[in-house]
């Protein structure tokens, strides 16, 4: 379930799960199971972009996302599930979050 808000620990969760994913990803490799979780917790995170987020946080949920775009879709392109991988492109502007996928 996604938070009404935004808090530093929320940027927190997204940050660690690129870590384990990223982890995952080397030990195991990126499908299976790896890759069902990148692409959920990918979903999680991006869903959080629509959460109210205070301002001083949102350049840190930026980057966290965006570092877990950028693990997920290399985790996805290394398995060879070319197909599958999204770039998600983030830009506020108005107090809106726009998402485009690729």
């Amino acid at each position: 379930m996604l938070p009404d808000s935004i808090s530093s620990h929320n940027v927190d969760q997204v940050q660690e799960a690129a870590t384990a994913i990223s982890g995952w990803d080397n030990k195991f490799g990126g499908g299976g199971m790896v890759g069902d979780v990148a692409d959920h917790a990918m979903q999680w995170a991006a869903g959080l972009l629509n959460a109210k987020c205070p301002e001083t946080l949102w350049s840190d949920l930026l980057a966290a996302v965006s570092r877990l775009g950028i693990v997920v879709s290399t985790s996805a392109f290394d398995s060879y599930n070319h197909f599958s991988v999204k770039f998600i492109l983030l830009s506020k502007g108005s107090g809106e979050t726009t998402r485009s996928h690729i």
